[in-house]
């Protein structure tokens, strides 16, 4: 089996954020699932549908200080 690479941009727009400024915790999904459909596809040549996702972990961390240097 050859490893093959898949790059999957998306822009976010103000409207998918929150008032801290961070993607909506239902966008991230939507995307990830996005970017699984069409690596599946592409590798299977072949329609395909999520059927289930086990499991999702976020993590958070703060960001850190800029210098005004």
């Amino acid at each position: 089996m050859d490893t093959a690479e898949t790059r999957f941009v998306e822009m976010i727009v103000p409207e998918q954020t929150n008032h801290y400024g961070a993607l909506f915790g239902g966008n991230g999904p939507a995307s990830m699932a996005r970017a699984a459909f069409a690596t599946a596809t592409r590798r299977s040549r072949r329609s395909v549908v999520m059927a289930a996702t086990e499991r999702v972990d976020s993590t958070c961390r703060r960001a850190s200080a800029r210098s005004s240097t």
